[in-house]
């Protein structure tokens, strides 16, 4: 599909070189008028000779858009030019966005959306069980669950590498649901990468181009300009087995950004690189995305980078979505008992109570209580007015919230300490729990005084800020439907 951009005034920060001029160019082959601004004058006038040998208005100026004078007057160009600035996108560190506040941000990319889709296969096993979902244009959504939950089978069946066996799937608003993986305007990134090892680095990244019967100079540039920005311009006449991990991977992102599709489907790129380069290609892949708006889909099993990716996730278990929300919503209130049990890096401590009191509240304003063998604790806040007499609940408190104390303290519980683990910034601290032996994970960010014995203390404040919300709100969640694990 061509995207067609006829008529649009953008402005891009950052326009000269790398990913902020591919921009450029793309937005420039789509029929627009582009402004580039950058700081340095001869790598914007080269971009600008460049661009303008592609078509359509080109306007370059230099400008330090850390300075609110200079991009105020850079601005103001770009607006006597064109008339008016359509669209947005900011290669720039920061910039003040009071400037720009007639800028109409728009994407060109596409929306998602999934409706009662089915995969089944033979034998009776169903991976995708009737799965609605809406994914934003320009979002980057996470798949998060265990391994055989269907978060695979549901990415290769958006990219048509799998046949649904009932449902329907739009991408960009065009029902795709039997359209061959070719004529879906997606692109794949693998977990294994999936380069071809007989080819240089520029043809591997050439390669979808060649399938479109693009001619070999026109490719190859393609390739090159879209190398650059990734730092893979001394690297174009190696072959894979000469790059280090994290070099394929940028290979294989070069390959799905030079196709420039609609949508970005990651299966867990990240899995085959060691623990640092892993936390560095984090943050380059969601600058990545960032920068170039496109839709992005990443399948993982690891939390830790769903949590810090995503702008949403939805955690699956057995071929269905258990709940979907910012990753903060689903760390700081899950909905069920599977994902408080499974999002953390430390499971959250799950006990049995009881609800008793809230029947007399409004006439003694006593608090209802919940009730943990023979401990009484005060219902959390977030919880007040939910709850009913004799209702059985589970009482979630996450152990980056909990503190240990050799005395006892109000809305505490008492414990054996059984465990002491060194964890970098903390210690994990294990106690026999005889109100739930299951869940008995507490954290501390320092070792106990006295580990014999103490009283663990619900306290919010001794882990890292939870976010907008009161803390005291996030330190115990009360999750009802205590009979029914999973649900």
């Amino acid at each position: 599909m061509k995207l067609s951009a006829e008529g649009r005034n953008v402005l891009i920060t950052g326009g000269s070189q790398g990913l902020g001029l591919a921009t450029a160019k793309c937005y420039a082959e789509a029929g627009a008028n582009v402004a580039i601004l950058a700081r340095r004058a001869q790598p914007l006038e080269e971009a600008r000779a460049m661009l303008s040998r592609v078509g359509g208005r080109i306007l370059a100026s230099t400008c330090d858009v850390s300075s609110v004078p200079d991009l105020e007057r850079a601005h103001a160009e770009v607006v006597q030019a064109f008339g008016s600035v359509h669209i947005l996108v900011n290669n720039a560190s920061t910039f003040p966005r009071s400037t720009f506040e007639s800028v109409t941000r728009e994407e060109l990319m596409a929306s998602i959306e999934i409706r009662a889709l089915t995969k089944a296969y033979p034998g009776g096993v169903t991976a995708v069980d009737e799965l609605d979902l809406t994914i934003a244009d320009g979002e980057f959504f996470a798949l998060l669950g265990p391994s055989g939950c269907g978060k695979t089978t549901l990415l290769r069946t958006i990219a048509g590498l799998e046949r649904a066996t009932s449902g329907t799937l739009l991408v960009g608003g065009r029902d795709v649901t039997t359209e061959a993986p070719g004529k879906r305007d997606v692109a794949m990134v693998f977990q294994d990468y999936a380069l071809f090892p007989h080819m240089s680095v520029t043809d591997n990244i050439a390669y979808p181009l060649r399938i479109q019967k693009m001619p070999l100079a026109e490719r190859r540039a393609k390739a090159h300009e879209t190398a650059e920005g990734l730092g893979l311009a001394e690297l174009m006449d190696r072959r894979p087995g000469q790059l280090s991990g994290g070099q394929q991977q940028r290979v294989a992102l070069a390959r799905a950004i030079a196709y420039r599709p609609q949508v970005f489907l990651f299966d867990e790129p990240l899995s085959n690189l060691d623990a640092r380069l892993r936390l560095e290609a984090r943050t380059f892949l969601k600058r990545l995305q960032r920068e170039l708006g496109v839709t992005t889909v990443f399948v993982t099993h690891d939390q830790a980078e769903a949590l810090a990716m995503a702008d949403r996730m939805a955690v699956m278990e057995s071929g269905r979505i258990r709940q979907i929300g910012t990753p903060s919503d689903i760390f700081h209130r899950p909905a069920n008992v599977f994902v408080a049990n499974f999002i953390g890096s430390t499971p959250m401590n799950l006990l049995p109570a009881r609800v008793t009191g809230t029947a007399i509240t409004a006439i003694t304003g006593t608090s209802a209580q919940l009730v943990l063998g023979d401990i009484r604790l005060p219902v959390p806040a977030m919880a007040a007015g939910l709850l009913q007499d004799d209702e059985e609940v589970l009482l979630g408190s996450r152990p980056e919230y909990t503190d240990l104390s050799v005395e006892a303290r109000p809305d505490s519980l008492p414990g054996t300490v059984a465990v002491v683990a060194f964890a970098r910034d903390r210690y994990r601290v294990s106690r026999a729990d005889r109100l739930a032996k299951r869940h008995r994970h507490q954290g501390v960010k320092r070792p106990p005084h006295r580990l014999p014995g103490g009283f663990a203390e619900n306290d919010p404040n001794s882990g890292r800020d939870p976010g907008t919300r009161s803390p005291r709100e996030y330190g115990a969640s009360v999750l009802r439907g205590a009979k029914r694990p999973g649900c």
